[in-house]
């Protein structure tokens, strides 16, 4: 999913629903909703890319 142009990763887990990297020890039904409390939980904080290979 992007958020403000930027991807913001959401895994599913089988049937018992979706999780953002922000929000991993939640689960929500819909990739959507995983996307949005992210949003919320992150309350404009400036979130920097990963990067692996630094």
């Amino acid at each position: 999913m992007l958020i403000d142009g930027r991807e913001l990763p959401v895994m599913q887990h089988g049937k018992s629903g979706w999780s953002s990297t922000i929000n991993h020890y939640e689960r929500f039904a819909t990739p959507l909703e995983a996307a949005r409390t992210a949003v919320i939980s992150l309350k404009g904080a400036v979130v920097v890319p990963f990067d692996p290979t630094a």
